[in-house]
């Protein structure tokens, strides 16, 4: 029962894709066959559902509460040293 809950979910998100795909069945041309509109109009919606979540994410995150997921250790490094210097040039030698 534990695979029930992740199917629904990925069931939503197929019916929202035909949902949002369904927005540009007007820019189809007509003589597309119907096998290859049924195939167009969920990849369009999967198109518009990540530029939509990606735009979401964009205004309602801040840079912090995605910034750890996608820098390197490296990167975090370097700001902290940064940070310790206060701005100024690393010593050298």
């Amino acid at each position: 029962m534990r695979f029930l809950l992740p199917v629904i979910a990925n069931l939503l998100l197929l019916v929202a894709a035909f949902g949002l795909g369904s927005l540009i069945r007007p820019l189809i041309p007509h003589n597309v066959s119907k096998l290859d509109r049924l195939a167009i109009i969920p990849l369009a919606g999967f198109g518009l559902q990540g530029v939509l979540l990606f735009l979401l994410g964009i205004i309602r995150f801040s840079l912090l509460s995605f910034l750890p997921f996608y820098c390197q250790p490296q990167c975090w490094a370097a700001i902290v040293c940064y940070k310790k210097c206060e701005g100024r040039p690393f010593p050298q030698g």
